[in-house]
């Protein structure tokens, strides 16, 4: 979801400062020669209200660069979740609720299963790892799903989740999950496992159904890896449909069409994504931080339709 704001500079006479814990990340997700994408995240959170920014940078093929810092404030006290840009003037505000976030959940879950029918391989725990200086516990899930027209096009999905817990700060992120679940019927893990790291396309059927396992897992996740393939080169025979002239013209502008590397059963991996935890620590934050800066105009998602 691109969000959008234009930062302004705020004053403040008196400054309320209280202690949150503070977490900061990397993510990096690999499209192969498509793109690729780091995004530097921090989240601040309390008992009642989350703050995450993420830097992201992208490059790719075709000149395709994306360089966004985005907000998202989710204030469980006062039931809204605010999302803004830097660059931007307008900040969008929807309502927290069950009805909101489970037909969200359920149309989306619906529509990824649409065109695969699926089925889960394997699950099973990990070896513990340790992230950050915190030892973590781990699970895994093996998923494929087979096109319903073509049964020769199967896609892989290995995802592996560790989570921590017992370090300084647990237990405000436990409180602030207790009643994020209490007051949107979905957790703060099965929030990020669902991520927009990755674009729409990618969102299968079995990352919703780890979104449901992890939800129910007592610990923060502190390192996600998820790499999917396909059996059948995602660019299908593109290059086979273009003319000499295009493919000369791609070659002076230094374009080559899209290839991805393979995994060891020789399947095209077309999604290689890995969010790490780098930090973890309790420190005053700004109460500020957890509003809309002044100046940005409110739009909601019905005003938008």
């Amino acid at each position: 979801m691109k969000r959008s704001l234009l930062i302004l500079a705020v004053f403040i006479l008196a400054v309320s400062v209280s202690a949150e814990v503070v977490i900061k990340s990397k993510t990096t997700v690999d499209l192969g020669q498509v793109g690729q994408m780091n995004v530097d995240g921090t989240a601040y959170f309390a008992d009642d209200r989350m703050l995450d920014v993420e830097k992201s940078k992208m490059s790719g093929m075709m000149g395709m660069n994306l360089d966004e810092e985005d907000y998202t404030i989710i204030r469980l006290d006062k039931g809204v979740q605010w999302e803004y840009s830097a660059g931007e003037d307008i900040y969008n505000e929807r309502t927290l609720g069950m009805t909101d976030f489970d037909g969200e959940y359920a149309a989306q879950k619906k529509m990824s299963s649409e065109g695969y029918k699926w089925e889960t391989i394997a699950k099973k725990e990990l070896d513990p790892i340790t992230v950050a200086g915190i030892k973590c516990q781990g699970m895994s899930i093996q998923s494929r799903g087979i096109s319903t027209d073509d049964p020769e096009d199967t896609v892989f999905i290995n995802y592996k989740y560790y989570y921590g817990t017992g370090f300084d700060g647990a237990e405000t992120i436990k409180s602030f999950q207790k009643t994020m679940k209490e007051k949107t019927g979905l957790g703060a893990n099965a929030m990020m496992t669902m991520g927009d790291e990755t674009s729409d396309e990618f969102m299968f059927a079995p990352v919703f159904e780890m979104a449901e396992d992890l939800d129910n897992v007592d610990g923060y996740p502190m390192r996600i890896e998820m790499i999917a393939a396909m059996s059948k080169n995602p660019m299908g025979g593109m290059s086979e449909e273009m003319d000499e002239e295009t493919l000369a013209m791609m070659e002076q502008m230094g374009m080559q069409m899209p290839s991805y590397p393979k995994d060891s059963d020789g399947h095209f991996i077309f999604v290689d994504m890995v969010n790490e935890v780098k930090s973890i620590k309790v420190e005053s934050v700004d109460a500020g931080k957890f509003e809309v800066p002044s100046g940005l105009t409110r739009i909601t998602d019905e005003s938008e339709e």
